[in-house]
């Protein structure tokens, strides 16, 4: 477990294969947002846990690295914040305009479109699973920290 930026990475192996994901966390390092803006986080992830079905200790051990990568409700929950902070929408669009203001006005152009571009054009085999794919992939950009 890697702690970076306001994100936990989990690496685990699944059927001989490396899986890497991460969780957004929302704690008192979350640095540059305003206390609104972390309220409305804290609000969309109670409100994806109620949505999705998970259990709130498998976000929890997730953020602490212990994440259940097959877990089907985790996926939706990612999925579930995604739509909540307006990167992703319910018929499984991302929204690319959205997508790049969530990104530290720091980042190069060149940078952001090749994050945006790789990030968008994944696919799960249900929406939860391509919300899943998309936070993973964001987080894996290492330009995104905290939503």
């Amino acid at each position: 477990m890697n702690r970076t930026h306001g994100y936990i990475r989990g690496d685990r192996e699944i059927d001989g294969r490396s899986v890497t994901i991460r969780i957004i966390t929302i704690d008192r390092t979350t640095g540059g947002l305003t206390d609104e803006q972390k309220a409305k986080l804290k609000s969309y992830k109670q409100a994806c846990i109620a949505e999705s079905g998970v259990e709130p200790s498998v976000v929890e051990n997730a953020k602490q690295g212990q994440i259940a990568e097959d877990d089907d409700k985790l996926a939706c929950f990612a999925a579930c914040y995604l739509r909540h902070i307006g990167v992703y929408d319910a018929e499984g669009n991302v929204h690319e305009d959205v997508f790049r203001a969530k990104l530290p006005a720091d980042v190069p152009k060149a940078k952001a479109d090749e994050v945006v571009n790789k990030c968008s054009g994944l696919t799960g085999s249900t929406l939860c699973r391509t919300g899943a794919k998309l936070l993973k992939c964001m987080m894996e950009s290492r330009i995104l920290a905290v939503l």
